[in-house]
C-alpha cells in the first residue's frame, strides 16, 4: 500500500472476531471474547495459512476493511445497515491501493505466473501460491554405552538390590549398574553390567564407556576386588545371521550380542542381550599314551628337584586362567624358575668388583650407593635372558609355533613378549598374538621338566 494512503509506520496487532466477523481495534489483552479470533497485524500482513512472511491479499470477508487510524475514533467505517462493514468506497479505494503497491514493488505479494507461461503436469494452479517453510524436527537417535564384565567365584558386590543408580556429575547422564542375569541381586550375579543412556552420538558413548570403564577399575582395586572386563578374550558370540532369525522369531524384536566388555548402540527400541554358552575345548591323551608315559618314567627313576616343583605347580595353574595374558605370564614363570644363572668369566666378574669398589668409595647419597651396588652385584652372573637361551639349547633340534622356530629363537621371543607385558608396553601385545605363543609355550614348558625322556615321538 502506498505510504500517503497508509500513515502506520510501525506493525500493529489487530483482533478479528472470525465468528462475527467483527472489527476490534482494542487490544487482545484488554478485551477477550468466547470467539475464535484471527491475527491481522499492521501494513505488514502476514499470510494466514502458513506465515510465511509475505504480504498476502487478506480473506474474503476481510477485504474491505480498510485501515482504521489509531487515534481518530470519529472516522468511522462504512455500514450498509446489513453488518457488512467496509462495502462501498473504502472497499474499491483498498483494492486500488493494493495494486499499486504490487506493481510498484513485486516482492509485495505472492510469486504470479507469468501471462503466457503455460501450465506444467503437477503445478499448482495460477493465481496466489503460500510458499510453506520447511519445519525442521531434531530425529537424531540417541546412543547408549553397555560394559558387560565378571567377577572371580570368591568376589562379589554385598547388596540385596537388583540395580543401583550411579550419579554422573561431569556429564548428567544416567549411569546404572545391574545383575547381569533377569530377577538377580547384585550379591547373587556373578555378570554385572553397567550402562549408560542419551548420547548425542556413539563416538560419544564411546568415550564415555572407555571413562566408565577406568572409573569401575580404579573403583575395584580400591576395595580390593578383582573383574575380568573382556578386553582381550574374544568379544562376540553370535553371528548376524543368527541375530536375525531370533528377531524373526521374536515377531520383529530387537536383538544384540552379549558382548564381554565396551558396546554401543542406539538406545531406542530398547534390545534385548542374547549370549552363546562359553564353549571349552577337552584335550588329554588316551589312556595307552597315559599308561606308556608312566611305565617309562617308572623305569627311568625320575626325580624332581625344588625348582621343577615349583615350576609344575606354576605350569598346572596355568591351565585354569582364563585370559590368553595372565597364562601366558604364568607359563614364563615357571620357565624362569628353571633357570639358574652361571657365574660370568673371571675378567668379567673383576672388571664388575672395580665398578663395585668405585661406587662404595665415592661421594654419593648413601641410598644411592647402595641401590647401584646391588644392580652391579646382579652382573657377577648371567641375566635371565642369557641363563634361559643356554636352557633352550638343552632341548636340540626340537621346534615351536606352526612356522617353525628353533628352541633358542621361541625362547627369545617369549621372554621379550614377556617383558612387554610386564612392563606395561603400550600398544598392548594383541590378545591372539599372546594365545597363539601360550599354545606352544605350554609344550615348551612340558618338555623342558620332561627332559630325561628325550625326544617326542
Amino acid at each position: 500500500m502506498p505510504e500517503g494512503r497508509n500513515r502506520v509506520n510501525q506493525p500493529r496487532e489487530w483482533i478479528i472476531d472470525s465468528k462475527t466477523k467483527n472489527f476490534q481495534s482494542t487490544p487482545r489483552a484488554t478485551r477477550r471474547n468466547n470467539h475464535a479470533a484471527e491475527r491481522w497485524v499492521g501494513d505488514r500482513r502476514r499470510c494466514l495459512a502458513c506465515s510465511c512472511g509475505a504480504r498476502s491479499r487478506p480473506p474474503p470477508w476481510l477485504r474491505g476493511l480498510g485501515r482504521p487510524r489509531r487515534t481518530e475514533p470519529s472516522r468511522k467505517l462504512h455500514d450498509d445497515g446489513r453488518g457488512h462493514r467496509g462495502r462501498g468506497a473504502f472497499r474499491r479505494r483498498c483494492r486500488r491501493s493494493r495494486r499499486a503497491s504490487s506493481a510498484a514493488d513485486p516482492r509485495a505479494g505472492h510469486p504470479r505466473r507469468d501471462e503466457g507461461q503455460s501450465q506444467e503436469l503437477g503445478e499448482e494452479p495460477p493465481g496466489r501460491t503460500h510458499s510453506l517453510r520447511p519445519v525442521e524436527f531434531n530425529l537424531a537417535v540417541p546412543y547408549c554405552f553397555r560394559i558387560r564384565f565378571e567377577f572371580s567365584p570368591r568376589t562379589r558386590i554385598k547388596s540385596d538390590e537388583t540395580e543401583i543408580r550411579i550419579p554422573d556429575k561431569a556429564e548428567g547422564k544416567e549411569i546404572l549398574l545391574k545383575a547381569g542375569q533377569d530377577k538377580s541381586t547384585l550379591s547373587e550375579a556373578k555378570s554385572l553390567v553397567l550402562r549408560g543412556r542419551y548420547f548425542d552420538t556413539e563416538a560419544d558413548a564411546e568415550r564415555a564407556a572407555e571413562h566408565w570403564m577406568i572409573v569401575l577399575k580404579k573403583s575395584f582395586a580400591r576395595t580390593y576386588i578383582g573383574a575380568d572386563f573382556g578386553t582381550q578374550p574374544p568379544r562376540s558370540g553370535v553371528t548376524d545371521y543368527g541375530l536375525a532369525l531370533l528377531s524373526q522369531e521374536a515377531g520383529g524384536g530387537r536383538f544384540l550380542d552379549d558382548i564381554h566388555g565396551i558396546s554401543s548402540f542406539e538406545c531406542e527400541p530398547p534390545p534385548t542381550f542374547v549370549r552363546v554358552g562359553q564353549s571349552q575345548i577337552i584335550i588329554g591323551p588316551d589312556v595307552a599314551h597315559l599308561l606308556a608315559a608312566i611305565d617309562e618314567a617308572a623305569e627311568l627313576g625320575v626325580d624332581m628337584s625344588a625348582r621343577e616343583r615349583l615350576a609344575y605347580d606354576l605350569y598346572s595353574a596355568s591351565f585354569s586362567e582364563p585370559s590368553e595374558d595372565a597364562r601366558f605370564m604364568m607359563l614364563m614363570m615357571a620357565v624362569e624358575t628353571l633357570i639358574e644363572p652361571s657365574p660370568r668369566p673371571d675378567a668379567v666378574r673383576v672388571h664388575v668388583e672395580g665398578l663395585i669398589d668405585g661406587t662404595r668409595a665415592s661421594d654419593l647419597p648413601q641410598d644411592q650407593i647402595k641401590s647401584i651396588v646391588s644392580s652391579l652385584e646382579w652382573l657377577r652372573n648371567e641375566s635371565i635372558g642369557q641363563a634361559g637361551r643356554k636352557l633352550a639349547e638343552r632341548l636340540g633340534d626340537r621346534t615351536y609355533m606352526d612356522d617353525p622356530e628353533s628352541a633358542v629363537q621361541f625362547f627369545s621371543k617369549c621372554y621379550t613378549l614377556r617383558s612387554a607385558l610386564a612392563h606395561g608396553a603400550d600398544p598392548r601385545p594383541p590378545w591372539d598374538a599372546v594365545g597363539i605363543r601360550a599354545a606352544s609355550l605350554e609344550h615348551f614348558v612340558a618338555d623342558l621338566l620332561t627332559l630325561e625322556f628325550g625326544s617326542r615321538s
